[in-house]
C-alpha cells in the first residue's frame, strides 16, 4: 500500500512517507476514516448501497481520509471535488486506489 500511495507523490514526499508511514498508519483519526470507508465499500458489495451513488459517497469519505492525514479540514470540499471518482463501479481495486489517492493528497498538503 505504501508504494501505491507513493505513486501519487513527488519523490521527496514519497521518501518522507516511506520513513514515516507508521505515524499515518496508526493515527486514530486516519484509521477511523479508512475503516468507515471500508465499511461503506462492504455495503456496496452486499448491494445495500447501489453503485449509482458510489462516486458521491466514496468521494466524500475519501475527502475525510485526506483531511485526517493533512489535518486541514477546511479543505474538505476541495478534497471531495478532487477525489470524487468518475467511475461508478464499486469494486475493491477502485476502493484501494481511491484510499491511496486520498492518503497521498492529504500527505502532500501536510508537508
Amino acid at each position: 500500500m505504501i508504494e501505491s500511495i507513493c505513486g501519487y507523490l513527488k519523490s521527496d514526499k514519497a521518501e518522507l512517507l516511506r520513513q514515516n508511514f507508521i505515524a499515518v498508519e496508526r493515527d486514530p483519526v486516519t484509521v477511523a476514516a479508512v475503516a468507515a470507508m471500508g465499511h461503506l465499500n462492504d455495503k456496496f458489495f452486499w448491494g445495500v448501497l447501489t453503485a449509482t451513488c458510489w462516486s458521491e459517497i466514496m468521494g466524500a469519505y475519501a475527502a475525510q481520509i485526506a483531511c485526517a492525514v493533512s489535518g486541514r479540514y477546511r479543505f474538505m470540499d476541495e478534497y471531495r471535488q478532487r477525489l470524487a471518482p468518475v467511475r461508478t463501479h464499486a469494486d475493491n481495486p477502485a476502493f484501494v486506489e481511491l484510499v491511496c489517492r486520498a492518503m497521498a493528497l492529504g500527505f502532500e498538503d501536510k508537508w
